[in-house]
């Protein structure tokens, strides 16, 4: 029974994600979210019980029990509680580091971050950043520009040190610059976000960061100064395309993949994606339904019509759900339909199996 337990607890990370970016689509008025978030809930009911976890039953319950007004806050006690369980079963406490001279977006990020089973640590400066990090935290937090220094000198140093090297960070910038988003990725960013930030959907991508497995993988074997940046050129049999204008969508994606050998190259919008995907045509496609320029389905629709297009694998990503949508996009030839609020574990289970089936 204690391994069966253990089994479960490593699951609960790819639950937690998909309730997070629920309960951010909810709160942002998406009402569709709700159906989601009940869907996981009842999951949660039947399992927690079976594996010796009644307390997961009992909070599943209260979610499935609660009103339109109060599901986002017992939808959130069961992330709560999720967590927690997680980072006991993880031997101790995740230590965050906040390095960012903005004392306000300090404060948000503080709160953004606090959950049980977390220490946050905090520093206004590169030299008060350097002197934490010796203490060698779980995930780091750092702001592009310092009052000391520029960011992506700390990154590198941190990559190029055995001691951190393993140290998952977020690179925060207030300019949307590709020059240094690339750069940060390329030096060893595990993400790369734009202020202004929204606190509530930040929580799923540090969810994702510090998954037990990530973390222990990241820290047996220590790179050197690695390459983690967008695919630009052909890769072959485990390239992804990837056509999402959302930007922390796309972060969840992209580091999900990443962390799986996959290469991803991003476009923002359905004209640049198709253009792309003639030059370089990829292994598997995902394609967003709602996008500038080019709708996803009228993408599918080209893709289909394009003979080293034809066959390729697509996945259509949307928080469309309606049963019409759903007949609409296999009938243009998709492989598979993943509605939003989604897993970004299960998205890679089902890229793989595209991969292998192709």
């Amino acid at each position: 029974m204690t391994e069966l337990r253990e089994f479960y607890l490593t699951s609960l990370g790819s639950q937690m994600e998909a309730l997070g970016i629920a309960l951010a689509s909810l709160e942002r008025g998406d009402p569709e979210s709700s159906d989601s978030i009940c869907r996981i809930a009842h999951q949660l009911k039947g399992s927690g019980a079976s594996y010796g976890f009644p307390e997961i039953t009992t909070r599943a319950q209260d979610v499935l029990s609660a009103s339109d007004r109060d599901v986002s806050d017992a939808t959130r006690s069961l992330i709560d509680l999720l967590m927690g369980l997680i980072a006991d079963a993880g031997g101790g406490v995740q230590t965050i580091l906040v390095v960012e001279d903005d004392r306000v977006i300090r404060l948000l990020l503080e709160k953004a971050l606090e959950s049980p089973g977390r220490e946050i640590l905090l520093a206004s400066t590169m030299a008060e950043g350097r002197e934490i990090l010796r203490s060698e935290p779980d995930l780091l937090v750092l702001d592009l520009f310092l009052p000391d220094g520029d960011g992506r000198q700390l990154l590198t140093d941190i990559r190029r040190d055995p001691g951190s090297a393993g140290i998952m960070v977020i690179v925060l910038s207030g300019a949307d610059s590709g020059v240094a988003r690339a750069e940060c990725l390329a030096l060893g960013a595990d993400a790369f976000l734009t202020k202004p930030f929204d606190p509530i959907s930040l929580g799923p991508l540090v969810e994702s960061l510090l998954e037990a497995d990530a973390i222990a993988d990241r820290h047996s074997v220590i790179p050197a100064v690695p390459a983690r940046i967008e695919a630009t050129e052909p890769t072959g049999g485990r390239s992804v395309l990837l056509a999402e204008d959302d930007d922390l969508v796309a972060t969840l994606i992209i580091d999900r993949l990443s962390r799986d050998g996959f290469e991803l190259v991003h476009c923002t919008d359905g004209a640049s994606a198709l253009a792309e995907a003639r030059l370089n045509p990829p292994a598997v496609a995902i394609l967003d339904v709602k996008m500038p320029k080019m709708d996803g389905f009228e993408l599918l629709s080209r893709f289909r019509e394009i003979p080293a297009l034809a066959d390729t694998p697509v996945i259509v990503l949307t928080a469309l759900g309606s049963e019409r949508d759903v007949v609409r996009g296999f009938d243009l030839g998709a492989d598979d339909y993943v509605p939003k609020p989604f897993s970004p574990t299960e998205l890679a289970a089902r890229v793989r199996r595209l991969v292998d089936d192709s």
